[in-house]
């Protein structure tokens, strides 16, 4: 093996190491999505940068997932679901067994 061959290989894990670590992907689309939700009004340099990378990021899950996409978008306004009673444990009382003398 050549030495081009060995640092090529090298450098691409530690690049494909990083990029996974650091995730950028995930850092540029939660800052878009959070630019697009803030009330910055469209008079913000932020918000107008911002909005490429929102319709990018929209049209990636249309395409990759469009009835998930349009279930989503049909019920993103839909109340939560009630939860269930909370049920209290008491642990810190001993309950008596058949082994304990003290019954």
């Amino acid at each position: 093996m050549s030495t081009e061959l060995l640092l090529t290989a090298a450098g691409s894990l530690t690049a494909g190491y990083l990029a996974g670590r650091i995730n950028p992907l995930h850092r540029i689309w939660t800052w878009g999505d959070r630019m697009s939700y803030r009330p910055l009004a469209r008079r913000h340099i932020r918000w107008w940068l911002a909005m490429p990378i929102w319709m990018a990021m929209t049209a990636v899950c249309w395409i990759t997932e469009p009835r998930r996409t349009l279930h989503r978008w049909r019920h993103r306004n839909d109340p939560r679901p009630a939860q269930g009673p909370v049920i209290v444990t008491d642990l810190t009382t001993r309950r008596p067994t058949a082994a304990d003398p003290s019954n």
